[in-house]
Formats: structure tokens, sequence, C-alpha cells
């Protein structure tokens, strides 16, 4: 085990205890403010916040193991993923690249069987609004962060070896798929990302440009 306290890198023959410990001490920031949002993400909209809690392990497990399944597969797979993968700085793939991102990795795909399901039987099995905030964050992260910031090396390190560092960070750490010694990601940065989508998405909440108002109301 590595005793160096002070190096924030993911080690494989560190304890899971003590590379999450490491995680936890590099993203404390975004871990307690992602809280404190979640917390009035959830009052504003489902108000059940076991279900919103189940949502959001729910739609980053699905993010992970989308994205995993894309690279054991890319025979069938990689036609529609190699646009995450392309170094293209125009326009056209920027949007692309967004709405892929926005609805395959991101989750937002999972809304449309989630809104039939209330639709057509008034059952909520999964808080939408996480699903849309957590795709919007995911998507906006992955285009401007990585790729237009360049706030860490995580992404690149995994477009140069592809059966690591599939993100998130925490689900790479559980499944032993991050990089042996590569950094834990600073995803401080996210706090931004978080703030804006959160705000934006409760802002237009229950107006005409509500997606989801239509069939989404909160149980009495």
């Amino acid at each position: 085990m590595n005793n160096d306290n002070n190096d924030n890198k993911y080690y494989t023959q560190d304890t899971l205890i003590h590379n999450y410990t490491k995680y936890l001490h590099v993203n404390m920031p975004i871990i307690l403010f992602s809280f404190i949002i979640s917390i009035i993400i959830d009052y504003y909209t489902l108000n059940d916040y076991s279900i919103s809690a189940i949502t959001f392990i729910t739609v980053t497990l699905w993010t992970y193991f989308i994205h995993r399944l894309f690279h054991i597969y890319p025979d069938t797979f990689g036609y529609f993923h190699q646009t995450h993968h392309t170094e293209n700085n125009g326009i056209l793939h920027f949007i692309t690249e967004n709405i892929f991102n926005f609805f395959t990795i991101g989750g937002a795909i999972l809304l449309f069987p989630l809104v039939y399901i209330k639709s057509y039987f008034n059952i909520t099995l999964l808080n939408h609004y996480v699903i849309l905030i957590w795709s919007l964050v995911y998507s906006s992260y992955h285009s401007f962060n990585y790729h237009i910031f360049e706030t860490n090396d995580i992404h690149r390190e995994h477009h140069e070896s592809l059966y690591y560092n599939y993100g998130p960070e925490w689900v790479d750490i559980i499944f032993d798929t991050k990089q042996d010694e590569s950094d834990i990601e600073n995803m401080n940065s996210g706090i931004f990302n978080v703030i804006i989508v959160s705000t934006v998405v409760l802002l237009l909440k229950d107006t005409k440009y509500d997606i989801l108002s239509d069939v989404y109301c909160i149980s009495n």
C-alpha cells in the first residue's frame, strides 16, 4: 500500500477505502455542494429524497456501464461512440457530440420509458428531473471542462487507454477500472455546471419550456 497521504493518485494495490479517502479529500467541495443542491432539486420536484437518491445512483451507474459497453463491444457500438472520441473542433461535431452524450452516456434516453410509464400508468419509478439535470451536467462537463478548459488530464488518459477511466470517478474506483497510478480526478470545476444546469432547469420548471411538465406531477 502507498502510505503517502499527500499522494492523490489511484493505486490498484491500495484498498478501496484508501482510494476512496483520497477521492473524498480531493473532491469534498463538489460532493458537499452537490448534496445540498440535490436536496433543493428534490424539494422542488418529487419531494421524495429516497427516490431521488435511487435515481442518482441509477443514472450514474448507467453512465458508467453504457460507456464501458461501448468499449467492450466496439464493433457493435463503435459507429455511435466514435463521435465521442473524434478530435474535431467544428461546430457541427460539437453539437453532435453533445446530443450524443446527453442522450446515451448521460442517460436522458431513460426518460422516454419513464415518461411513458408515468403518463399511462401514473407510476413514478425515478425522479425525471434528476436524470435531466445529470444528463445536462455530464454532457456540459465533457464538452467544456474536459475539452475547452481542460481542467484535468483524466479524459485525455481515457482517450489514450480506452479501457480505463470511463467515469464517473467514484464508480471507476469501485469496479477497479481507474488507471493505475493516475491522478484522482479533481471534479470541483463541475460546481459551476451543477449551479448553471440546476438553476436553469428549476427556473423553467412548470413553464411552457419545461419538457417534463405535462407528464410530471407531485403525488398528493
